[in-house]
C-alpha cells in the first residue's frame, strides 16, 4: 500500500463519517451515485469502503448504461422509462 493510496483511504474515511464524499449527490458514498477523483476509469486509485451486498459496476458499463443504473440505484425499475412508450404502442396495435 503506497503512502498517496493510504491518504486517499484516509480522507474516504473522514469524508464518510463527515458526510463529505465525492459522489454527485454530496453524500456519503452508500448514497450510491458517481464517483469521480484521480485516476482513469481502470486504474483502481479511489480507495472505496463497501458494504455486504453491494455491487461495483466498471466505468465503461457504467458509461454505457448510465440511465439504466441510476434507475436501479433509486430504487425504480431499469424498465420505468419505456413503458408508457409500450402501453402507447399496444393500445394503437389493438385499436
Amino acid at each position: 500500500m503506497t503512502a498517496a493510496w493510504t491518504a486517499t483511504l484516509m480522507q474516504n474515511a473522514m469524508r464518510a463519517q463527515s458526510g463529505k464524499s465525492s459522489n454527485s449527490y454530496g453524500g456519503t458514498f452508500s448514497v450510491g451515485g458517481p464517483v469521480f477523483g484521480s485516476g482513469t476509469s481502470t486504474s483502481d486509485s479511489i480507495p472505496a469502503f463497501l458494504s455486504d451486498g453491494e455491487y461495483v459496476v466498471n466505468a465503461a458499463a457504467t458509461a454505457k448504461h448510465y440511465g439504466t443504473i441510476n434507475r436501479i440505484n433509486n430504487g425504480a425499475s431499469p424498465y420505468d422509462d419505456r413503458v408508457p412508450a409500450l402501453l402507447s404502442a399496444l393500445i394503437a396495435a389493438v385499436r
